[in-house]
């Protein structure tokens, strides 16, 4: 059964991050860059700063934990050749870091990651972390970039592109798809796939023929599973980027971690099935809301709560039931076709 109502709900109360939070992050955003164009050394080499990652893609999602944090990531797209080649990825690392460090309200709260400087943040009760990745842009922005330390090419307009397409084939279902696969994976508690393969599967697998964003979503959960039951030797199989088929976005995937989310898949796809199949309306959201699933989050109202009611009187009501002389039930009309709790005799 279709429950294209009760997923708008979800989505919109359980899964969607609301606009403050959303305009608080685009904030930060727009205060890092301005904070990052000040410094000397960033000013001498800068291009432009952008958003990457899920909120340029438009898939965050609210955390199904309390104490869960979000990640924003930051392009920081810089001039870095010199007559001898591109610098040392580290010492451009730490001088994106001593730049941050400069401003006071980031003082003490960045750290060096293997490709990004973090900054923890934390402002009006919203815990997130921006990744700054300084990026050296060889020719424009919307071509592949390098990032430190070994300037590997990466290319998150290119991505952004190819994602934005496969949205619009899917009439936007691929948005929701994906904010959904990520919330369950979240909710399951599983450490990977991270966002970045979750979203490029979804888009290589959904079809753009889906009734619903629940139809969609039950789609993907099936072609995803095939995909990790046909590939399941005795390594993770690769996860190309559509937008840079050299990079595999799955290098970091071990095999333990993608076992365990095929073994999580099997049971979330046969339930998911089971609902979309489903002929009552009640079963199929005891489904969406099982441990295997949405585990509790999603909605549990009916649409259309009083027709389940009308249904037992109209059983009764055309059956015609009375009680005779002898007081068994039915003598004096059709017996009804099925009990519905009465253990007398009949």
């Amino acid at each position: 059964m279709l429950l294209k109502k009760s997923f708008s709900k979800f989505l919109k109360d359980r899964v969607n991050l609301n606009q403050s939070r959303i305009d608080r992050i685009v904030s930060s955003h727009h205060s890092v860059r301005d904070k990052l164009a000040e410094d000397d050394w960033v000013s001498d080499h800068l291009v432009q700063t952008r958003l990457q990652g899920s909120y340029a893609l438009g898939t965050a999602i609210r955390s199904p934990h309390e104490s869960g944090t979000y990640d924003v990531d930051v392009v920081l797209g810089l001039k870095l050749m010199r007559s001898g080649g591109l610098p040392s990825g580290y010492s451009v690392l730490r001088k994106t870091r001593d730049a941050l460090e400069a401003v006071p309200l980031y003082s003490g709260k960045t750290e060096i990651l293997r490709c990004c400087v973090r900054v923890a943040y934390a402002h009006d009760g919203l815990d997130f972390h921006l990744d700054v990745v300084p990026t050296h842009v060889p020719d424009e922005m919307s071509d592949p970039l390098q990032i430190p330390r070994e300037w590997d090419k990466t290319n998150p307009i290119g991505y952004i592109n190819w994602f934005n397409d496969q949205n619009r084939k899917t009439s936007g279902y691929l948005r929701k798809v994906v904010r959904l696969l990520k919330y369950w994976r979240d909710l399951q508690q599983l450490e990977s796939p991270n966002s970045m393969v979750l979203t490029t599967l979804a888009g290589q697998f959904i079809s753009g023929n889906a009734r619903s964003v629940d139809d969609a979503l039950v789609h993907v959960l099936g072609k995803i599973l095939g995909w990790t039951e046909n590939n399941a030797d005795q390594s993770t199989p690769p996860v190309l980027n559509p937008s840079l088929l050299e990079e595999n976005l799955a290098r970091n995937w071990n095999y333990r971690q993608f076992l365990k989310f095929r073994d999580h898949l099997k049971p979330a796809y046969r339930d998911a099935k089971k609902a979309l199949d489903s002929k009552e309306e009640e079963e199929a959201i005891n489904l969406w809301n099982g441990s295997h699933l949405f585990n509790g989050k999603f909605p549990t109202e009916l649409s259309n709560p009083g027709k389940k009611y009308r249904d037992v009187s109209n059983d009764f009501s055309e059956a015609a039931v009375s009680v005779g002389s002898s007081g068994r039930i039915g003598e004096a009309g059709v017996i009804p076709s099925y009990n519905r709790g009465y253990h007398g005799n009949i």
